[in-house]
């Protein structure tokens, strides 16, 4: 470790410490100053002449916002990440430097969206025609105007929670850390630190011992593409990957614990908080006690939670098999304002997961290693999205869950290279050495996910009986065939024939669904009640050339349809699906005589 590592570490420790201090004051106002000085301090020691930068951004961007109010979020979203860009395209931010201006650039953003997301919450009061309990109920929810000017904005900006390495937190999580009615007690604060840290001792060591081995040092000598074969080159990444990881836990772990030591984000359990956001559940009621009309009881450490500050789960991305959910639990509180501040703000579909991964690498510098990796993501999620959906039965999950977590291994592993080497002549020599190996495998995924074999979709049940429907994957871009075996339960006393004499089956159809059944099939649509493998996306099932139907003297088709409500319905009242019970009222069934084409 250097000398910045160093620094970087004695200051979140100090931090730490300086917690127990700062919420053994109950001077609220006393309390806020001390806070502020104490970010201060954290700056001008960390960035020392570059502090200037810092407190031109804030400046700025607090003139655009109590100047500006109706455009701000436009305004300060535009500017925050130009400024940034631009003082690092002159060089003028070292690494700590960077890192505050990182952070102050989410609060700022997210305070412009706050304020616009009150300014709308506001005029649907404004405008609730009469319903007057609605209206009351939806004043708990804004924010304190009053208390919003030039201090208040330089007080949340440079608080020493977060004015570093984050967890980035809302103003209002921000306000409610200074109200005495809702964050009364330090003593949970240390045991819920000593929880989040119990295993930091032993990620330190890991690092420090596979960072002396597989330096990132290395890739950039000569000897190492000379030495060693591209297999090797290629596993060295994983080692890499490893203490990249590990480092970023650390520092994630000791800024949870800086938040929490200090009381931030501390909230009753009862209204669920969530990361970034805060209290999720039974929130006006918070809001009543915040603004003293109720009193909140006293409350013991299990009673306390601190998941707004909570920056990743160590357990859940290691284990977790899939990209696109590791996301969502690393750097939680980012991956908030993210979603606040990015995603939720663009209204077409299409466009959402690039611009979000476009953002983030602009954020996160202007280094080409950034946006390789990042703004290759999407590709990834979509190889791997088509991997989830063949993920169909508890028998295949865990196959297809482990070879899930290899492949998002692999890629992390690769991208991080692209992370740690930065310079685009770097990534793209590292990258040749290896034959693009990792694109390689990328695209041998799509292929075989796209032209596979056959895959065996789920075990649906009814009552007690089984029925199994296979799904045949067909040419890209054509609906689905599919069998349908004999059901195996009896209606009215007659059991249906066996497969090779004909079959009646019956299909789960959406109840709530408007399209009709055509002659050449039917759509399931609804992805909130068949939440099972194939049955969870939109599907079109058509008969080909398995099976026609058997038709009526008349000529047309013979069949039946049953609603689920109607006394036909095998013995059950749910539908046990994969072990989740639906209400019956929600799908309805639908049977067919098939006969085999001979």
């Amino acid at each position: 470790m250097d000398f910045n590592d160093i620094l970087y570490l004695l200051v979140l420790i100090s931090s730490i410490c300086f917690g127990n201090y700062v919420t053994g004051i109950t001077d609220v106002d006393k309390r806020q100053r001390i806070c502020t000085l104490a970010g201060f301090a954290i700056v001008f020691l960390t960035a020392r002449t570059e502090c200037v930068y810092p407190l031109g951004l804030v400046l700025v961007n607090s003139l655009i916002i109590l100047k500006l109010r109706r455009f701000s979020h436009l305004l300060t979203f535009t500017f925050s990440l130009a400024y940034l860009s631009i003082t690092r395209y002159y060089q003028c931010l070292s690494g700590h430097t960077n890192l505050i201006q990182m952070m102050l650039t989410l609060k700022l953003i997210g305070l412009s969206f706050e304020l616009k997301d009150n300014a709308k919450l506001l005029a649907k009061i404004n405008s609730s025609n009469g319903d007057w309990d609605r209206a009351e109920n939806l004043k708990y929810l804004l924010l304190p105007q009053s208390e919003l000017g030039l201090v208040n904005i330089v007080h949340y900006c440079f608080c020493y929670v977060g004015v570093l390495t984050g967890p980035y937190y809302k103003y209002q999580t921000y306000l409610d850390m200074f109200n005495p009615r809702i964050n009364k007690s330090s003593n949970p604060n240390r045991w819920a630190v000593l929880k989040r840290l119990i295993f930091l001792p032993f990620y330190i060591a890991v690092f420090l011992l596979i960072s002396h081995f597989y330096s990132i040092d290395y890739v950039r000598d000569a000897s190492f593409y000379s030495f060693h074969p591209p297999l090797y080159r290629w596993a060295f990444s994983l080692p890499v990957f490893f203490t990249f990881k590990m480092r970023l836990y650390i520092g994630l772990l000791l800024s949870e614990a800086v938040a929490i030591m200090a009381g931030l984000g501390a909230y009753p359990a009862f209204t669920e908080p969530k990361p970034g956001h805060g209290p999720t559940t039974n929130v006006i009621a918070f809001r009543k006690i915040a603004v003293g009309e109720t009193e909140l009881e006293p409350l013991s450490g299990s009673e306390v939670n601190f998941n707004t500050v909570y920056s990743v789960g160590v357990r859940a991305v290691e284990t977790e098999p899939c990209l696109r959910h590791t996301i969502k639990l690393w750097n939680t509180t980012v991956q908030y304002w993210i979603y606040e501040c990015v995603y939720k703000r663009v209204n077409r579909q299409k466009l959402r997961i690039p611009l979000v991964f476009f953002v983030s690498a602009l954020w996160h510098g202007l280094h080409s290693g950034y946006y390789l990796s990042l703004c290759y993501m999407p590709v990834y999620l979509y190889i791997e999205d088509l991997y989830v959906n063949k993920m169909t039965s508890s028998s295949t999950n865990g196959m297809w869950s482990f070879l899930l977590l290899v492949g998002k291994t692999l890629t992390l592993s690769s991208l991080c290279m692209c992370f740690v080497l930065l310079q685009f002549s770097a990534v793209v020599h590292y990258f040749s050495s290896i034959y693009f190996a990792p694109f390689v495998v990328h695209l041998f995924m799509w292929a075989g996910i796209t032209y596979g074999a056959t895959l065996t979709a789920p075990l649906v049940r009814f009552g007690n009986r089984y029925s199994v429907l296979h799904l045949m994957n067909a040419k890209l871009g054509n609906v689905v065939d599919f069998i349908f075996a004999g059901i195996g339960w009896t209606k009215s006393g007659v059991e249906p024939n066996r497969l090779d004499n004909g079959s009646r089956g019956l299909i789960a159809k959406d109840f709530a669904s408007s399209s009709h059944l055509g002659s050449r099939g039917l759509t399931l649509t609804d992805r909130s009640t068949l939440q099972s493998g194939a049955l969870s996306y939109q599907t079109k099932f058509t008969l080909l050339n398995r099976y026609e139907r058997i038709p009526e003297e008349t000529g047309g088709y013979e069949h039946n349809k049953i609603d689920c409500l109607g006394p036909a319905f095998p013995r059950n009242n749910n539908i046990d699906c994969l072990g989740t019970s639906f209400p019956r009222n929600n799908i309805q069934g639908v049977y067919y005589d098939f006969k085999k084409r001979s």
